[in-house]
């Protein structure tokens, strides 16, 4: 990997005369293209394009996103081949794709290691039945997560299509989304208009609601290693990004977005990429397993002197990657997000950022561990731990398995009136989840139904289930509160508690099971015992880390980027 002072090529804009011409203007520094509807995409001739998923148990998700890709306009199908990497899925998704697409090769990868594969690959000796120019299917032994997995996709570009095949794109699609049917036809033709730009991203707009945009434009903030949506003050495309804000209104929501971003990232849900850059470059770092490792690569990309772009016309419908995040996914967002800030920085200010990361990290750990989030606090300790002693790949003590709500109800013996069983809200959203499980129990447990109470702070709004239940005991959002609210629950102490979408500030201290659940899932849960034990235990844990935490901050060298391919 190349990681050489960052090139300044000369920004540019799109304008439009009327809506069959385009003409390519130069504009200042920092500035992109104008707001102007772009024109509908025209067939044109197809560069050579290796579309490469990833897929791991989602056989019917990961169809959708192949035949929309098959459902490209504008682009020659015979240009494009297809490479699907199946991350050892259990659900028979090798089989079906096998089945449909009857694949020219088939590969197998035995080794773990994503970026030195040991392919066994069986030519088919027929041509697929997609019409493209290529299918091939690469079943992985193991998980390797989107980053192996990928890294899998691109090594078999590399040993399996190159030279022979002449790719000049790689376009990268999540399994679980779908591109509109001008996407790819858009994403090349930004490609082709400005030969500086590396990686080109795409607008994704909720799958479930189809009008709405949920990301457009991501800058990034190498001292506090953070993301968002609005540059940092002092950003270079700071003004650019407000002058785009003025005509547009937002950055995401149903407003009507057209031309073309410069910005630091654009996520691997769609993205093209010029295979000239990914082998000067290099593949994914290896080590994040999923979450960040494509924000690294852009930022990687720009430090080689390219451009990243985000193409507003270039649309994918995806499910927003905030409404996935589990405790699990947490982890590697986090750890991830620490080590790619520090590739980019050195001395104090590496210090001072990473010293910021692991105080708030830590904190949170404590946070949730004293408040009945034990799971969670866990994986929250375990980033840091991990990010110090450079711990890499997959999380190794996954979350607990969900089972249904009423099932662990009657194991852990929590039925008939003489148990009670608390729900911990401390905001209105919570509520609606609390009535939907307080339903479900009385459905399916008729008189065996604990007796249910709500618990409840004060500033949350109005937050009732309805009767017959108890409460709601109320606190406020202070420590004093906290505890002076415990009195209720210790006098006559409840068996069990919910835990709502991995939010709840109140520590309950006499209570022996969590249960954890989301709006995702209503009628399922993870259970965790609490005891005053467990916590200690944890507490010693945590002291160790936040210790073996701050030797990392003061002794780390900076992390270097990997070499290209591994």
């Amino acid at each position: 990997m190349n990681g050489g002072p960052r090139a300044s090529p000369t920004p540019f804009a799109r304008q439009y005369t009327n809506p069959t011409e385009r003409t390519l203007t130069q504009h200042a520094p920092g500035t992109t293209c104008s707001t102007a509807r772009r024109p509908a995409v025209a067939d044109v001739a197809t560069p050579v394009v290796a579309v490469v998923i990833v897929t791991w148990n989602r056989a019917g998700a990961v169809r959708e996103a192949i035949g929309s890709v098959l459902a490209q306009r504008g682009v020659d199908r015979e240009a494009l081949h297809l490479v699907v990497v199946d991350n050892a899925s259990s659900d028979g998704t090798s089989d079906a794709l096998a089945a449909w697409l009857r694949p020219e090769r088939i590969a197998r990868n035995d080794t773990p290691d994503a970026t030195r594969p040991a392919f066994h690959t069986r030519e088919t000796g027929h041509a697929n039945t997609a019409g493209l120019a290529s299918v091939t299917l690469v079943r992985n032994t193991e998980n390797l997560g989107g980053t192996g997995g990928f890294n899998t996709g691109f090594q078999a570009v590399e040993q399996l299509l190159e030279p022979h095949a002449g790719v000049e794109f790689l376009w990268l699609l999540d399994d679980d989304a779908t591109a509109d049917s001008g996407a790819l036809a858009s994403l090349l033709r930004t490609a082709g208009e400005d030969a500086s730009a590396g990686l080109i991203g795409s607008r994704a707009v909720d799958i479930a609601d189809r009008q709405t945009t949920y990301e457009t434009t991501i800058y990034y903030n190498p001292r506090e290693g953070r993301m968002a949506d609005t540059p940092h003050p002092g950003h270079r495309l700071e003004q650019a990004h407000q002058e785009w804000i003025n005509a547009v209104g937002a950055s995401r929501g149903t407003n009507r977005y057209t031309g073309v971003r410069e910005v630091d990232v654009v996520s691997a849900c769609s993205m093209l990429a010029r295979w000239s850059v990914v082998c000067q470059v290099g593949y994914w770092d290896s080590r994040y397993f999923i979450y960040c490792d494509d924000a690294d690569w852009c930022l990687r990309v720009a430090r080689a002197g390219h451009r990243v772009l985000c193409d507003l016309d270039a649309v994918v419908y995806h499910t927003p990657w905030f409404q996935k995040l589990t405790p699990t996914r947490l982890y590697y967002a986090q750890r991830n997000a620490i080590w790619t800030m520090r590739k980019g920085l050195g001395g104090l200010p590496l210090r001072a950022s990473t010293a910021r990361w692991m105080l708030a990290v830590l904190r949170a750990s404590l946070a949730a561990g004293l408040r009945r989030r034990l799971l969670h606090a866990e994986i929250l300790r375990r980033t840091a731990r991990d990010v110090a002693t450079n711990r890499a790949g997959k999380l190794d003590s996954a979350e607990p398995p969900a089972e249904p709500i009423i099932q662990a109800m009657e194991r852990l013996g929590l039925t008939g009136s003489h148990a009670r069983v608390a729900f911990l809200c401390n905001a209105p959203e919570q509520a609606e989840l609390a009535r939907a499980i307080a339903a479900n129990l009385r459905a399916g447990l008729g008189t065996r139904c604990p007796s249910l109470v709500m618990v409840a702070r004060d500033d949350a709004g109005e937050i009732r289930l309805d009767p017959p239940a108890e409460g709601p005991i109320t606190y406020a959002p202070r420590t004093l509160s906290r505890i002076l609210g415990q009195w209720p629950l210790w006098k006559r102490p409840v068996r069990a508690c919910f835990v709502l979408n991995n939010t709840n500030d109140f520590p309950l201290l006499r209570c022996r099971w969590t249960l954890h659940t989301d709006h995702r899932h209503p009628t399922a849960c993870q259970i965790e015992a609490d005891t005053l034990a467990r916590r200690a235990a944890f507490l010693s844990r945590w002291l160790w880390t936040a210790c073996r935490a701050a030797v990392y901050v003061v002794f780390a060298p900076r992390q270097r980027p990997r070499a290209p391919f591994g």
